[in-house]
């Protein structure tokens, strides 16, 4: 996805332990100093509230197409939702999510919810 602030919500359908990977581009000219930070939080209520940041990235702006990723591992419960939500001070970015199985208990997977105009 690219744009400005957003975010992506992800329900987990079954208990267990997966990993989290995010891909984050910084997408401004030389000069800028739009930092773009992506925050993983988790909800433990049908998505109706999140907790603190469990983790998170920045991609330093300066210079064109700075990137950063990072792999995170996170464990649910059946119905838990993780809210990936990115904030930038100024122009745009783009984010790539990896949902990935580091459990064999969760082999069903999860469900994507588009937010706000996510492509």
């Amino acid at each position: 996805t690219q744009g400005n602030d957003d975010q992506v919500l992800f329900k987990f359908r079954k208990a267990g332990a997966y990993k989290i990977g995010i891909y984050l581009v910084a997408s401004e000219g030389v000069g800028s100093s739009a930092d773009v930070t992506a925050n993983v939080y988790k909800s433990t209520d049908n998505g109706s509230s999140y907790g603190s940041s469990l983790f998170n990235i920045t991609a330093d702006a300066s210079s064109p197409n700075t990137t950063n990723d990072a792999d995170y591992d996170i464990t649910v419960a059946a119905n838990d939702w993780a809210k990936i939500a990115v904030t930038t001070t100024t122009g745009r970015f783009r984010l790539a999510v990896i949902i990935g199985v580091a459990d064999e208990n969760a082999i069903f997977g999860v469900d994507c919810i588009r937010i706000n105009n996510f492509s």
